[in-house]
């Protein structure tokens, strides 16, 4: 019985030494790789836009105008013409290249018109906001500032010195 007891021992430790496997694996660089695929993973869901990079199609529809006491104007050039349109769907034209200021007199009487109605309806319904943004210029991303300068030349000229920027992407009509 001493004897099997011994073999069975030695057989035991055989087995223990053969399953015996030193692991050399670190488990922190497989948990900083999981912990970085989890941030990535999440970033890119919830930045991901699948609007963005598409281009906009205005849409006009025939709707009686709603006064909100905001200027919306587009920007945008077709050929050699800066076209400006209107919340009104009034349009102007200015030249791409540079427009003078007897270019700038439709367009700077207009946001005069548009800023004295706007202001007389703020009076008249007594609600005034000094932090309102009176003008939104919509400008095509195909633009660089020196386009649009005159623009703002013509907002000083009427006297507004609160407006905002957005950008838009038109379709080639082809």
């Amino acid at each position: 019985m001493a004897t099997e007891n011994l073999s069975l021992e030695s057989s035991l430790r055989d087995a223990k030494e053969r399953l015996k496997v030193d692991v050399n694996v670190f488990p922190l660089p497989g948990i900083i790789t999981a912990i970085l695929i989890m941030l990535l993973l999440n970033f890119v869901s919830t930045s991901t836009n699948h609007h963005l990079g598409l281009q906009a199609d205005i849409i006009s529809l025939s709707s009686p105008q709603q006064k909100s006491g905001l200027i919306w104007l587009a920007i945008f050039p077709k050929e050699d013409k800066l076209i400006i349109s209107t919340d009104d769907k009034i349009k102007f034209e200015l030249p791409l290249v540079s427009a003078t200021l007897e270019d700038l007199t439709p367009l700077v009487k207009y946001l005069e018109k548009r800023n004295l109605e706007i202001t007389t309806d703020m009076t008249l319904s007594q609600k005034f906001n000094a932090n309102h943004t009176k003008v939104t210029l919509a400008v095509d991303q195909a633009l660089n500032y020196y386009h649009f300068r005159p623009i703002l030349l013509a907002l000083a000229k009427a006297k507004i010195t609160r407006y905002a920027f957005e950008t838009i992407i038109l379709k080639e009509n082809s």
